[in-house]
């Protein structure tokens, strides 16, 4: 999972039973690849960033599980759940300033910053809840193998559930999509799901079929899903929501072919990560092919035409700085004559910021592509002009 702290955190069993008691851990890892693990005592599952700049994960063993907390130094404290038996298995930091977690025995829970902890009994006998994810507003969002079932659960504890269109699907892990929808694996059936918000669900054939297991959003706007061996990718129509294609690439580390990979996130570097048997692997996504173009944050493109003293339109070349943040020069490259970022404003007005401070007085048009929705926005800077720009309503978020 991604951490207060700008890195990513994981839970892991070494491999070899003779480094006990340290045979359970949870992890750190830096975008510069600098690693630190702290012993645990305990088997260890989901992890997921909380409140106050610590994580939260699962703990424990089948029966008598436990809910851990550890701050960004590694310190960590272990809280019983009020019900026996317990057995937590993933872990998300959802509606109502709360850290949500599913149990096998059929709870779902929630924990305060103080380790308080409330549990809220599911529906269906059997259900055995397993993945979970936060919610847009109010709700968190989670599955049911034994049950057949996505769950939803408010604030307040309320909780629906939606049975899904076959039998035996056994829906395993989910996660919040780009699409403003939820999507999820399903272990019983070659196929992944996504359901919206309003509780309408698809299911998509997986090629070549197989078992999926571990689901995320990828960098690319695509939706991220494995199976034994493999990493898929399934690309979605920016108009409907159903993948135009679903690619599937080798995952294998070392030989391991009966892992699937996961849990699959986007990290603190806009790459792909995800978890295998022995490993941690970043997947480098090559969002624009070489060129004029400027990605940024992931998903938007960014290009610059200018004129030249005859009036001949020229392509400027784009130079990254950081994920969100790029120039382009017109003549040499260090001669840099516009500077354009992409910020994530969702927080405060739901839309996507454009700022752009300007180097030239030369004319020259940016245009900037939303690759999810396919919008544009265009900016001209007529001759003459030094401008710059801060457009805070540039693209609308989901």
């Amino acid at each position: 999972t991604n951490g207060p702290d700008g890195n990513l955190w994981y839970t892991w069993a070494s491999p070899s039973f003779t480094e006990l008691p340290g045979f359970f851990r949870v992890g750190r890892l830096s975008p510069a690849g600098e690693k630190s693990e702290w012993p645990v005592g305990q088997p260890v599952g989901g992890i997921a960033p909380g409140f106050r700049g610590d994580l939260w994960f699962t703990a424990g063993s089948l029966g008598a599980g436990k809910i851990g907390r550890i701050h960004t130094d590694g310190q960590f404290t272990l809280f019983d759940p009020p019900i026996f038996p317990s057995f937590p298995i993933s872990v998300a930091y959802g509606t109502g300033s709360a850290v949500w977690f599913t149990d096998y025995f059929d709870w779902i829970g929630r924990i305060d910053a103080n380790g308080a902890i409330r549990m809220f009994p599911t529906i269906t006998a059997h259900g055995q809840p397993h993945g979970i994810a936060a919610g847009t507003v109010d709700d968190v969002w989670f599955t049911e193998p034994g049950a057949n079932r996505i769950g939803r659960i408010t604030s307040q504890g309320d909780v629906t559930e939606f049975p899904l269109p076959g039998r035996n699907r056994e829906p395993w892990e989910i996660a919040a999509g780009p699409d403003k929808a939820f999507w999820f694996t399903e272990a019983g059936a070659s196929q992944i799901g996504r359901i919206s918000t309003f509780g309408y669900i698809q299911e998509f054939a997986i090629p070549n079929g197989g078992t999926s297991r571990a689901i995320g959003a990828g960098p690319d706007g695509a939706v991220w899903f494995s199976k034994t061996g493999v990493l898929a990718r399934a690309v979605l129509d920016p108009f409907t929501p159903v993948p135009s294609a679903i690619q599937e690439f080798s995952s294998l580390i070392g030989g391991f072919t009966s892992a699937a990979p996961g849990p699959i996130l986007t990290g603190p570097d806009r790459n792909l990560w995800y978890g295998e048997e022995g490993a941690l692997v970043r997947v480098e996504i090559q969002n624009c092919p070489p060129g004029p173009e400027l990605c940024l944050d992931g998903r938007f493109r960014a290009r610059v035409d200018w004129l030249d003293s005859a009036g001949i339109p020229r392509p400027a070349v784009a130079v990254p700085e950081t994920v969100n943040t790029g120039h382009f020069w017109f003549f040499s490259p260090g001669n840099v004559e516009l500077v354009v970022k992409v910020v994530d404003g969702r927080a405060a007005n739901r839309n996507y910021w454009v700022f752009a401070g300007s180097l030239t007085n030369l004319e020259f048009t940016l245009t900037i592509r939303d690759t999810y929705t396919g919008a544009e926005r265009t900016y001209r800077n007529a001759a003459g002009q030094l401008a710059s720009i801060a457009d805070t309503s540039a693209f609308t978020g989901r």
